[in-house]
């Protein structure tokens, strides 16, 4: 049915499987808290690691059913890590006092069992990843030197490979942070630094750059002769 050319119903082209579950998580923590100086200095460390199961996934279905895929439970994930925390109070009197915090964390994914593939693969994105393998690995096929840099052909334009490879992961190893509180009489100043050790980011405007061909490095005496009205590439 339509209302003014809109449609006003429709049709599901992904249906759920009759015996879809709820996703389940199985999840344990493990920690100490060690005091010390009377509790003047306080010492955390924790372990946790969720094991999740049952997450949904699409299947291609038969095309004589009319749909493009059935959600069915699948796969399984694993996700791990550590948090320390360091906590103390380094002067503390009548008038001032100093609370100080020091925390370090960090936490991963691992595909930790594939149950639509015989292979043990997991196709997502165009790539597969195999069981034991960290979700947040980053793929390229661009050639590359063994220590890491580009390469390219004698015309200036780069070489790609034909499957692609792990460049490196975007969690970072470690996230750290460190807070301060000062308290004189009535008056009270706090503030944190907080940063992260490793990890790959990119910048999207560099990305969009080599897109559409405005970056540096995609220049080429085939675009130097087009500017100029040149014709010599066939």
């Amino acid at each position: 049915n339509k209302w003014n050319g809109t449609p006003a119903l429709y049709w599901p082209s992904t249906i759920y499987s009759p015996s879809l579950i709820p996703n389940t998580t199985l999840s344990g923590e493990y920690g100490t808290t060690i005091g010390l100086l009377k509790n003047r200095i306080n010492i955390d460390a924790t372990y946790f690691r969720n094991l999740l199961k049952n997450q949904f996934a699409p299947i291609i279905p038969s095309q004589a059913s009319g749909y493009t895929g059935i959600e069915v439970n699948a796969n399984e994930y694993l996700r791990k890590g550590w948090e320390f925390v360091v906590s103390g109070t380094p002067v503390k009197n009548r008038d001032f006092s100093w609370n100080t915090t020091v925390n370090f964390s960090n936490n991963h994914e691992w595909l930790h069992k594939s149950t639509l593939r015989s292979d043990h693969y997991l196709a997502s994105g165009g790539v597969f990843y195999k069981e034991g393998q960290r979700m947040d690995a980053v793929w390229i096929d661009n050639s590359q030197t063994p220590d890491g840099k580009a390469i390219y052909y004698s015309n200036g334009f780069e070489s790609y490979d034909p499957v692609y490879h792990v460049l490196g992961y975007s969690d970072p190893n470690w996230l750290y942070g460190w807070q301060n509180a000062f308290a004189y009489k009535n008056f009270s100043l706090s503030f944190q630094f907080d940063g992260r050790i490793g990890g790959l980011i990119y910048a999207s405007t560099i990305q969009k750059m080599w897109w559409v061909r405005t970056a540096k490095a995609t220049v080429t005496k085939y675009r130097d002769d087009a500017n100029a009205g040149n014709a010599t590439y066939v």
